[in-house]
């Protein structure tokens, strides 16, 4: 069974290793490697990495702490690929799971911005595409996390689904939309991943699940890609999203007649101002009047109006509020 909603579903990471999973691999991984291979990375390297506090992190079922130790010491990732070298049971470290069903490779994508010790392992033979105890794949870990671009193209070079469904149908791309990952959800477009595509449990496209965060970064990029506007995309941003949102959809589609659905107060409000100035064309010539005049009253007085005009485009979108 999966869980409505995995925000809180790290909790779980400590349970019990899994006692199916042979240990030889972590017997080995504390054995001695070739003598060349500690003098390339000097025994001041082997010292501060501390690579018994790797081993126990790992036994221990603490795969976060493990990745975080790697990321953090001196040439820990280059030590790690001396060790995984001359690793023996190497396919079955690779393969070893703790209790939330995740490999090492769903953690370092999960955590990594620079794909440093993921690509260590995809190059290994770690496998791009298991899922865990929700059915979430390590892109789908990767999607979630802000400014993961290059891990998300390091897990696609490497073979992985840009369309794989987790227990709810979720793509990676919904969830870098329901985390309001701008960077995340470009790079999967550019990847191929099918804005259409719709979860299996609310029934939501990638643009749904944008159109109800507070800053709405990937509604832009999602409707660029050709995803379909319809009526409960704007229902969600009235009821959930918030005005940039809506100033999004907007520009796309005009004022929509439903808009009277309701909503939160000031998404409604600000509806209603549109309409009252005959679409967004005209609100947005009204707001960039107001602020013009406020700039010349308060802080330029005797700058030229095209002068304020350009500053009022690079301070924000005058239809957005």
């Amino acid at each position: 069974m999966s869980r409505p909603d995995d925000e809180q579903s790290e909790a779980s990471e400590w349970s019990e290793i899994d006692e199916s999973v042979s240990d030889d691999s972590l017997m080995a991984f504390g054995g001695d490697f070739e003598r060349d291979e500690v003098t390339r990375l000097g025994m001041a390297t082997l010292d501060s990495l501390h690579f018994e506090a790797f081993e126990n992190y790992m036994w221990n079922d603490q795969y976060r702490k493990a990745v975080k130790l790697l990321a953090t010491c001196p040439n820990g990732v280059g030590l790690f690929e001396a060790k995984l070298r001359n690793l023996r049971g190497l396919n079955t470290f690779l393969a070893r799971r703790d209790g939330s069903y995740r490999t090492l490779l769903h953690h370092t994508a999960a955590s990594e911005s620079e794909p440093r010790i993921t690509e260590v392992l995809l190059r290994y033979g770690a496998r791009v595409d298991l899922h865990d105890h929700e059915g979430l794949t390590p892109l789908h870990r990767a999607a979630k996390r802000a400014g993961s671009e290059r891990t998300i193209a390091c897990l696609l070079e490497h073979g992985a689904a840009v369309g794989a469904e987790d227990d709810s149908g979720r793509t990676p791309l919904m969830l870098a939309a329901k985390y309001d990952h701008k960077s995340n959800c470009e790079a999967l477009i550019v990847a191929g991943a099918d804005v259409e595509d719709v979860d299996f449990v609310k029934g939501w496209t990638a643009l749904k699940y944008a159109a109800r965060q507070p800053s709405a970064r990937c509604v832009a990029p999602l409707l660029d890609a050709g995803a379909t506007l319809d009526a409960q995309v704007f229902t969600i941003a009235m009821k959930h999203g918030s005005t940039r949102g809506l100033y999004q959809l907007l520009r796309r589609d005009g004022v929509p007649r439903f808009f009277l659905i309701g909503g939160r107060s000031k998404n409604v409000d600000y509806m209603r101002r549109v309409h009252a100035a005959g679409g967004l064309g005209g609100y947005e010539r009204r707001q960039r009047r107001k602020l013009v005049s406020l700039l010349r009253r308060h802080v330029a007085p005797r700058a030229p109006d095209d002068v304020l005009h350009v500053i009022v485009s690079f301070w924000g979108h005058a239809g957005s509020y």
